[in-house]
Parts: structure tokens; C-alpha cells; sequence
């Protein structure tokens, strides 16, 4: 058993992050791999939903057609500490690109209470199983999930915003 854990202390040790510097603009990694329109498109995305905060990406591209074809990255945000996965999704369409930004994070107390500090402005849309359903009130396009996890102790809450094109 003890062996166990050194191993895993020494793989993890060695791990590192996919992208070496803190916040490098995903758009940035992306020209050339994609459509300009989905490079300038996914710039203003990341500029409103995530700010200035520290970041590190990893990308998924078709290396075959990559401006045929979605551009996918996985983002970890740092809000001083607690970290967010945010995935991007850019789909090219015709000389347009349509943006899918999905943020996912995890609250140690039950959705009420979170939903009462995170969604206080949010409209109740439904349920989907145990999952309450929001629409920001100021956006048509912005969708926040609230997700019980471990017996109702802690809260998944995911938000959702589709950018569309010309």
C-alpha cells in the first residue's frame, strides 16, 4: 500500500499544465487552426464571460480539416482558488462561427443556497430530473443548471450561453 502511494505521488508530481504560461487567450492558440471568424468570435466570448481571470486550455482539433470542422477547448478558470471548467465550442458556418460556452463548477452547500447567491436574477424555466432550469433575465440566450450532488451537500452548477453569427 505505501508503495501505492509513492508511485502516485511521484506520477503526480511530474504532471504539467497543458499550456506552461497562465492565460494565454484561447483565440490566440487558435489562428490557423480554425476560421478567422471563429478566432474573432470566440475573442469576444472569452472577453465577456471570462474576463481577466488566470487560465490554462487545452484544445481539441481535427488535424486533418481544422477549419471545416468545430474547435473545441477545455479552460480551467482560477476564481481566486476555486477552479471552473469552461468549454468553448466553435463551429464554423458558412463565413459566420457560432460560439457555445459551457462553464461547470461545484458550490459545498445545497442549490438553494446557491441558487440564492449564484442565479438570484435568474428566471425558474423548469427541472430536468432533480436539475433546476434558469434563464438570465437580460439574456434569452443564457442558461444556468443546478445540479444536487452527494445526498444535496454541495450543488453542480453549470452555465450555458450560445453565440450566434452574422
Amino acid at each position: 500500500m505505501f508503495k501505492k502511494i509513492i508511485l502516485y505521488i511521484s506520477v503526480i508530481s511530474f504532471i504539467q499544465p497543458v499550456f506552461g504560461e497562465t492565460r494565454p487567450l484561447i483565440s490566440d492558440g487558435m489562428r490557423g487552426l480554425t476560421t478567422n471568424a471563429c478566432v474573432e468570435m470566440v475573442k469576444k466570448v472569452e472577453t465577456k464571460m471570462m474576463k481577466n481571470l488566470p487560465i490554462r486550455t487545452h484544445p481539441v482539433i481535427n488535424q486533418s480539416d481544422p477549419k471545416n470542422n468545430v474547435f473545441s477547448a477545455t479552460t480551467i478558470v482560477d476564481y481566486k482558488g476555486n477552479d471552473s471548467q469552461v468549454n468553448i465550442s466553435a463551429i464554423p458556418i458558412k463565413n459566420s462561427c457560432n460560439v457555445v460556452y459551457m462553464e461547470t463548477f461545484v458550490r459545498s452547500e445545497p442549490c438553494i443556497i446557491s441558487r440564492e447567491k449564484i442565479m438570484k436574477k435568474w428566471n425558474f424555466v423548469g427541472k430536468l430530473n432533480e436539475t433546476m432550469v434558469f434563464n438570465f433575465r437580460r439574456d434569452d440566450k443564457f442558461f444556468g443548471y443546478l445540479t444536487p450532488q452527494g445526498f444535496n451537500s454541495s450543488c453542480l452548477i453549470s452555465k450555458r450561453r450560445v453565440f450566434y453569427g452574422k
